[in-house]
Order: structure tokens, then C-alpha cells, then sequence
């Protein structure tokens, strides 16, 4: 983090320093690291509706391979292809 810091312009005293306040902190060091070094932002998302989208889009995706089966099935041919 320290030469993230430097980048931005601080010399690296001051960088150094900044660096040593903050990780007294470690779950406000880990949010600035995961924000600054690794440019992730916590969301506040729904796991149901995560798994919810999950299982229907592997249920649509996993029947579509089966689809010819299904439809020669269904008009009454016993071959497929």
C-alpha cells in the first residue's frame, strides 16, 4: 500500500506512515486495501436472489441440450437426427 501511496504523489515517509496508522485498524485496513489496492467495492446483495438467478439459469441451460430429444419426442419420431 505504501507504494500505491507514493504513486499518488506522497513521498514515502508520509506514505509509510499513513500505512502504519491505518493498519492498527485491520477491518478498516482491510476495506481501504480491498477499495485501493485490489478496487473492489463491498455490495449489498441478496444471496436468495443470487440463488435464486443461479438455479433457474442452470435449469434453462442445462434443458437446452435435451431440447431436440423433447421436441422429436413429442412429434411422435422415435429417431433423433
Amino acid at each position: 500500500m505504501v507504494h500505491l501511496y507514493n504513486e499518488m504523489g506522497l513521498q514515502p515517509s508520509v506514505s509509510s506512515e499513513i500505512v502504519e496508522i491505518i493498519s492498527k485498524n485491520k477491518e478498516g485496513f482491510l476495506k481501504i486495501m480491498m477499495i485501493e489496492e485490489l478496487q473492489l467495492i463491498a455490495g449489498e446483495e441478496n444471496p436468495f436472489t443470487n440463488s435464486l438467478v443461479t438455479f433457474f439459469s442452470f435449469a434453462l441451460f442445462g434443458f437446452m441440450p435435451i431440447v431436440p430429444v423433447v421436441i422429436s419426442k413429442a412429434g411422435g419420431s422415435d429417431e433423433v437426427g
